[in-house]
């Protein structure tokens, strides 16, 4: 692959699915719990603790689907 190029190609592609794969999980999981942009008035700490928490899950999951297979 390193010859003709197509390793770089592969790897961009890769990375070009796992981030759209990582921003649609974190929105379909902050919708889902009913995370919204709302909270950041009424409870920044609070929304910051949700976002986070819901990040480290859109990562594991994207890793393990994508990254580690």
């Amino acid at each position: 692959m390193m010859l003709s190029d197509a390793l770089e190609s592969h790897l961009q592609e890769s990375n070009t699915s796992a981030e759209r794969t990582f921003d649609q999980l974190v929105h379909t999981l902050a919708y889902d719990e009913g995370v919204s942009e709302q909270m950041t008035a009424d409870d920044p700490a609070e929304w910051i603790a949700y976002m986070n928490n819901i990040r480290s899950r859109a990562t594991e999951l994207v890793n393990s689907q994508l990254i580690y297979t």
